[in-house]
């Protein structure tokens, strides 16, 4: 199979079925960052619509 231009075989983890090999350590990392991000958004509209409520702003018509 042929690799698109640019990319060497070496510039990605191979998949092999061992439980820490490099390709499913790089999977965990992926998916913590993805995870921290989705945290950190969440917390500021939690908190953005928590300071409207006590302050009495609300959306509604």
């Amino acid at each position: 199979m042929a690799r698109p231009r640019g990319e060497s075989r070496e510039s990605r983890a191979q998949w092999s079925p061992e439980l820490r090999s490099p390709y499913l350590r790089g999977l965990v990392a992926y998916a913590l960052v993805v995870g921290l991000c989705v945290a950190v958004a969440l917390a500021w509209f939690r908190d953005r619509e928590r300071a409207r409520s006590r302050d009495g702003r609300t959306d509604q018509a």
